[in-house]
């Protein structure tokens, strides 16, 4: 099942001129995915509701033909998937004319909240969402497992802002792509609005915390990984081009 919804980027969505930048993409996909879940009662509830939350593990955004300012969009979006814990997603976003103008995947995790723990998905709750597995997007949806580097160019040492945290007390998912970019050169960040982003979650980051990003480029890919400074845990990968 498909499920769409209509975006208009704002003045703060642009990266340079009237280019909307990575962040404000991607936060309207995840917008257009809270969305489904919401229209399927499978969404957050600050009540409580099904006891879960999905979290987002990877995301892998490709771009096509860079959105203006003021210009109104679809994002559609649908399940690939449902297996054990784990939910992959599919988006696509159309300009006025019907064409693509970026697409991406994506892989998620539904978590009890209670215990902060992996919950098995239900035959009843996967259901729903009528998954569409033969569904094609644009984009290879391959989500390889990432890496660190094993050495860096540059290191930035980071506190990430009260404003980076969301209701579930944890830097929220699109700030990370605000963190990388806090961590490249200035020569390297000059370069956005980046076509290709991959985001790779591998452990939230809580409040009280100081980072560390790692800047490296390989074959023109332009890495940050995001370590904890006193623990040295790994939280995040990402790579733009």
């Amino acid at each position: 099942m498909v499920f769409s919804e209509k975006v208009k980027f704002p003045f703060r969505g642009l990266e340079t001129d009237r280019l909307v930048g990575g962040r404000a993409i991607l936060e309207s996909l995840e917008n257009a995915a809270g969305s489904h879940a919401d229209s399927l009662g499978d969404g957050y509830s600050p009540e409580g509701g099904s006891g879960t939350v999905w979290l987002l593990l990877d995301w892998k955004l490709s771009v096509i033909r860079r959105p203006r300012y003021g210009e109104e969009l679809l994002v559609t979006t649908w399940s690939h998937g449902m297996e054990r814990c784990y939910g992959s997603r599919y988006f696509e976003l159309l300009d006025g004319d019907g064409r693509i103008t970026a697409a991406a995947a994506s892989k998620w995790v539904l978590i009890d909240r209670a215990s902060w723990s992996p919950a098995r998905i239900g035959e009843e709750q996967a259901a729903s969402y009528q998954s569409e597995p033969e569904r094609p997007v644009c984009i290879d949806p391959t989500l390889t497992r990432l890496r660190p580097p094993e050495s860096y160019e540059l290191v930035t040492r980071c506190v990430p802002k009260r404003g980076d945290f969301d209701c579930l007390g944890h830097v929220h998912n699109t700030c990370y792509l605000d963190l990388a970019y806090e961590g490249l050169p200035e020569s390297v960040y000059s370069l956005r609005p980046f076509d290709n982003i991959r985001i790779s979650y591998k452990k939230e980051i809580r409040p009280g915390q100081s980072l560390l990003l790692g800047y490296s480029c390989r074959d023109g890919r332009h890495t940050v990984a995001i370590t904890g400074e006193e623990t040295g845990v790994l939280h995040a990968i990402i790579e733009m081009e």
